[in-house]
């Protein structure tokens, strides 16, 4: 559990950093509100986001 706890932390990291390098006047607190935006899946594709439509896939044993 500790090891998926820390990949998400890691992730979200270079997210910030990578919104950062693609924003560098942009307040802290925008920083996060696009972090967030991002988390939600609300982001535009040319942003980090990802195209098309979302489906769920059954997880295979």
């Amino acid at each position: 559990m500790q090891i998926s706890l820390d990949l998400y932390q890691a992730g979200e990291d270079m997210m910030r950093q990578n919104l950062r390098r693609r924003n560098p006047k942009h307040s802290e607190v925008e920083i996060d509100k696009a972090l967030l935006e991002w988390l939600q899946g609300e982001s535009e594709p040319d942003k980090g986001g990802h195209p098309g439509r979302r489906r769920l896939r059954p997880i295979q044993p």
